[in-house]
């Protein structure tokens, strides 16, 4: 894709952890800027580049059938829209209290951000 001022270059390319998205702008004073996606974080990718594609321009983004935009989220975080267990209540609460912060916490518990903010408000409130 060739831009005003740069040109950008989307390539799958194939490692030992599976494939990956590599997505370069090359601007004519040769510098160069990449983003190099995992097959999982493709999906998520999309859906926020959509979101932010649409807040810039006013355009609404084409939509997405739940089960999709679900399935594409799963992809970064398995857990995502389950119901909580017993046991992830407490890797949860006993990680912040021992200080781990929210983005290690939905790593480890395989849940978006958002999700583990939340789950915490709620446990706190009860």
């Amino acid at each position: 894709m060739k831009g005003l001022n740069s040109t950008i270059f989307l390539d799958v390319n194939e490692g030992e952890d599976g494939k990956r998205l590599v997505i370069t702008q090359s601007f004519p004073s040769g510098q160069r800027t990449k983003i190099t996606l995992r097959e999982g974080e493709v999906g998520v990718f999309v859906s926020e580049l959509l979101e932010a594609v649409s807040e810039m321009t006013g355009q609404v983004p084409p939509k997405q059938h739940p089960t999709e935009k679900v399935d594409s989220i799963r992809q970064a975080h398995p857990n995502a829209y389950t119901k909580w267990s017993k046991e992830e209540d407490v890797k949860l609460l006993v990680g912040r209290k021992s200080g781990l912060g929210i983005a290690h916490l939905a790593r480890e518990l395989k849940r978006q951000p958002s999700a583990v903010s939340e789950r915490l408000r709620e446990l706190n409130r009860s």
